[in-house]
């Protein structure tokens, strides 16, 4: 399973897209997929069997175009999105201002 949580969508997108051998046929999830969930989306073109999209359960407006997204682009077979999530489980708190990482790690 790969896990995403970056507020990186077209650095990570790339990433994705010039390593697509390393997402074919797995499981992915998006933390904080927003209402685009790009990476995610890319991920699923590049072969991806499922595509786990996760946003806060407050977000409906952001679900509602993230799921014409995904139908849109005729991926709404392998893409599953889930709004309660951060109800169903505790989850440990990080901010993406908290978080450093280097970009030359997505190239």
């Amino acid at each position: 399973m790969r896990v995403f949580s970056l507020a990186l969508s077209p650095e990570l997108s790339d990433y994705i897209s010039a390593h697509h051998y390393l997402f074919e046929g797995c499981t992915v999830l998006e933390l904080g997929a927003g209402c685009t969930g790009i990476p995610g989306l890319v991920a699923a073109k590049c072969g991806a069997k499922l595509v786990i999209f996760t946003d806060h359960p407050e977000s409906e407006e952001a679900f509602k175009i993230l799921k014409q997204n995904c139908v849109v682009n005729n991926l709404d077979e392998n893409c599953f999105l889930i709004k309660k999530m951060i109800n169903a489980i505790e989850l440990f708190h990080l901010l993406a201002g908290h978080t450093t990482f280097s970009l030359s790690m997505f190239k």
